[in-house]
Parts: structure tokens; C-alpha cells; sequence
């Protein structure tokens, strides 16, 4: 991992994409980095040489440039001066001018550089080094209570399952990623049917077939939407898993805006359903969320625009009915971006986390989940196999824990309340007990009212799907 590095060094090309990673715990410094010579013997004819020695003799009377090129090469040899050389050659070649030259960027950790001479003095404890709030909360002790699903690609095995979620019919929809299908559990983790398959080759794909899907959200009439995130579209089932429709094809946005196609994606991830029955969907690699209604006509986008909303890979969702809000693991710009949902979303507020260091595996990604109240918002950081446990409406640090096994995929919570863990690289699920988790809230006593009083009582929304 690049946090074990004491020191990074990295060219202007791919500094944007280790940035977000590093800051936090390294210090950064800008460096000109030049090629030297300059490279003018590129290119070099017979006339160019007799220049030097001979001059040009269709220049004006007493301007012998030969004289002139021999003396600036004189110069750069005994005195590295290229001042002669530049007036001969009508070119400069002072510093932030070298005519072959880049920035690069030089990264120390901040521990590391107070040890360093020029960057403090050696015992002395960097004062601003972040810390993780995560740490100060982790819970050894949380354990799952309920693991199932092994490894394979038989009926009820898995290999690398994403995101989970829960349908309305109470089973537990699993993206199995590299078997190509879709897994539907009960409750405890007995196999009751598959949706899709994989698809042949590393092209197209037919219809009802998947090329590793990674995301799945199911509509509170039973239809399935999955992201066949590697054929760059969505999917759609009806609730017996017999295909409808699809919409989606491969782009490669660029510029600020990044308008294009209105059904292009480029790796699509998670993918989540509001109540009023738009989807929600994760183009991780074009930098956006897509919105489209259940047809698929596509309705705006969040995320690329230069005066708001910004996001780089983005990937886990969560949806929050009740308050009109959108969760969105914003990756490589390490936070969690609160927005509302409907046209012209704008942003809410935003955490950023000590997590989500390895941007190099593109199969870790993280996940999001909230619980049936919408307060408690579930954060994976896939590569650290931690599940972080924060306040969703202010983003405080309730609890964190590890997870068995390497990289975790998606997270969710169920009615009761039960927090269920995909483990990618094991493949398996783990269920937690919430209640056993620090910082969960103790269900409230519920008190009978005097017979004679009118209670008013009001419909309780999850943001469930």
C-alpha cells in the first residue's frame, strides 16, 4: 500500500490521481524537472554541422553565425552557461523556459519528514499529522454472528460478491461478480434461485447475461436493476428474474462537463432506486451519477459540473427517502458527498475519511449502507477490510471493526436491523448483530398511551427499497 512508502515521487501526468490519496498524511513539493542538453542535436544534417565550423555564407556581411553557435558551445561546456548559445539560436533557455522540461511532485510522509534535515529536526513530532477518528472507535470485539456461502460456482457458492441488497419479498440479493449472475438468499442464507448468467467472451453479451455485474437494487414491486458494469449497461428483470429491457453503452467522457451520450457509462457500479422510482446509478469511471426513470430515459446528471458538484470514482450509494438525500462514496476524492435527490441536486455536506488508500486495485471499491432510520450510515474500506460505522447526519466516528478475510464488497441492513457484509476475496457473506456494535442506538421504550388520549400515529418511511 502507498502508505507504507516513506516517500513518492510522480510526474505531472498521474499526479491528480495520487493526490487525493496522499495529502492528508504527506507533504507535497512542486519540482521542475529538466532533460539535459536540450536536445538541439535532434535532427542533425551535414549543413548544420558546417554552420558551426564554416558559417553561413548567405548571411549579411559580418554576421558570421558559425562564430557565434561555436562560442555559445564553448559556453555550455566550460561554464554551463547557455546564454551565447540562446542568442545564436533565437531561443531561451532559462529555467522556466527549458525548452524540454516537466513538473514533478515529491511527496514525504509527515512523520517521516520531521526526521529529515531541511524539513525539521530530527525527534520532533509532526503536531498536524491527521488521525483516523475510526481508531479511537474500533471495536475488537465485534464479530459476526451468522457467516454462509463458500467459494465455487455451484448453486448457493460465490466468487467475489458486490453489493447486497434486499428485495421486498424479504431475500437477499447478492451481485456475484466473477460467476456472472445474480444470487437470491433467505434470510439465512440458503439459496433459492439465480438471475442472469455470464456472459461468453469479453464482448457484448446477450440479453439476460452479465459480464461481471457489481451492483443491484430491487423496486418495491419486485423488478431487478443490475449494472453489467464490464458491458457497460443496466439490466432489468421482472420479479421471477425474466429479462425486460437494457439500456447502456461504452463512452469515454472528457472535458469539464463531460455531456456525451445520454445511455453511455463507462464501468458502472452501484446502483439505487428513490421512492418515486428513479434510478441512481454509479458511471464510476466518466466521474458521475447517471438518473434515468425505470424505462431508462435518461434524466441529468451529478457530478461534473465546474461550478458545483464535483466527484472522482465514484461508488457506493445510499438513499435516504425519508430526508431526500443521496449518499455517494466519492473514492478518490476520499469523502462521503451528501446531495439531494431530484434535478438540480446540490450539495448537502460531506465527510472525508482516513480510508480508501489503494487506488491502484480497481476491484476494491467501496460500498455504502444506511439503517432503516436513516442515522447510522455503514462505510466499507475495502482494501483495510474495515466496516466504518458514522453518525449520517453529522459524520462523526461511531464505531469501525474488521473484517475477516481480504477486500469487502457491498453492505446492508435489514428490517431488524442485522448488518450483512459481503467479503469479496473470501466469498462469503458475514452477518453482524448491530446492537453489539459501539455507537448503535438503543431502541427507544415504547410507552402505551392512557386509553382515553388520541394518539395520532404517522407511517414510518425506512428509505428501503
Amino acid at each position: 500500500m502507498i502508505f507504507q512508502n516513506e516517500a513518492v515521487v510522480i510526474g505531472s501526468a498521474n499526479n491528480s490521481k495520487v493526490e487525493p490519496v496522499l495529502k492528508d498524511k504527506f507533504y507535497e513539493f512542486k519540482y521542475i524537472r529538466l532533460w539535459w542538453p536540450m536536445q538541439d542535436y535532434f535532427n542533425l544534417t551535414v549543413s548544420r554541422v558546417d554552420n558551426v565550423f564554416a558559417g553561413d555564407t548567405n548571411l549579411p556581411e559580418g554576421w558570421d553565425l558559425g562564430s557565434k553557435l561555436r562560442l555559445g558551445l564553448w559556453n555550455i561546456w566550460f561554464n554551463r552557461d547557455y546564454t551565447a548559445y540562446g542568442d545564436a539560436t533565437n531561443q531561451k533557455f532559462d529555467i522556466n523556459q527549458w525548452p524540454v522540461a516537466d513538473w514533478m511532485y515529491f511527496y514525504v510522509r509527515k512523520d517521516v519528514a520531521s526526521q529529515i534535515w531541511d524539513f525539521g529536526t530530527g525527534g520532533v513530532q509532526v503536531s498536524n499529522l491527521p488521525q483516523d477518528p475510526f481508531n479511537a472507535v474500533r471495536c475488537d470485539a465485534c464479530t459476526p454472528s451468522k457467516t454462509f456461502g463458500e467459494p465455487g460456482a455451484a448453486a448457493g457458492q460465490l466468487n467475489h460478491p458486490r453489493a447486497l441488497t434486499f428485495g421486498p419479498d424479504g431475500k437477499l440479493y447478492v451481485a456475484d461478480s466473477l460467476n456472472g449472475r445474480i444470487e437470491v438468499l433467505d434470510a439465512q442464507g440458503q439459496f433459492v434461485r439465480q438471475i442472469g448468467s455470464t456472459s461468453a467472451g469479453d464482448q457484448g453479451g446477450a440479453d439476460g447475461t452479465f459480464r461481471e455485474p457489481w451492483g443491484i437494487a430491487v423496486a418495491q414491486d419486485g423488478t431487478i436493476f443490475v449494472t453489467d458494469t464490464w458491458n457497460h449497461r443496466v439490466e432489468v428483470f421482472d420479479k421471477n428474474g425474466n429479462f425486460i429491457r437494457k439500456w447502456g453503452q461504452f463512452e469515454q467522457v472528457a472535458g469539464e462537463s463531460g455531456s456525451g451520450l445520454p445511455d453511455g457509462m463507462w464501468g458502472p457500479r452501484a446502483i439505487a432506486i428513490s421512492a418515486s422510482g428513479q434510478v441512481y446509478l454509479a458511471d464510476t469511471g466518466n466521474k458521475r451519477i447517471r438518473v434515468y426513470d425505470r424505462q431508462g430515459n435518461f434524466q441529468y446528471d451529478i457530478g461534473r459540473d465546474p461550478a458545483g458538484i464535483q466527484l472522482n470514482e465514484p461508488v457506493g450509494l445510499a438513499i435516504d427517502n425519508t430526508n431526500n438525500q443521496l449518499y455517494i462514496a466519492d473514492t478518490w476524492n476520499k469523502r462521503v458527498e451528501v446531495v439531494t435527490l431530484g434535478p438540480n441536486p446540490r450539495e448537502l455536506r460531506s465527510y472525508t475519511l482516513q480510508a480508501w488508500a489503494d487506488t491502484t486495485q480497481s476491484s476494491n471499491r467501496p460500498f455504502l449502507a444506511l439503517d432503516p432510520s436513516g442515522t447510522r450510515l455503514y462505510v466499507t474500506d475495502p482494501d483495510a477490510s474495515r466496516v466504518l460505522v458514522m453518525d449520517a447526519l453529522t459524520g462523526k466516528a461511531l464505531a469501525s471493526f474488521t473484517s475477516s478475510g481480504g477486500p469487502l464488497g457491498g453492505v446492508v441492513v435489514d428490517a431488524e436491523d442485522h448488518l450483512f457484509v459481503a467479503d469479496a476475496n473470501g466469498s462469503h457473506i458475514l452477518r453482524y448483530d448491530t446492537s453489539a456494535i459501539p455507537g448503535a442506538p438503543v431502541p427507544a421504550q415504547i410507552i402505551a398511551p392512557p386509553p382515553a388520549q388520541q394518539v395520532p400515529t404517522e407511517a414510518a418511511t425506512s428509505g428501503a427499497f
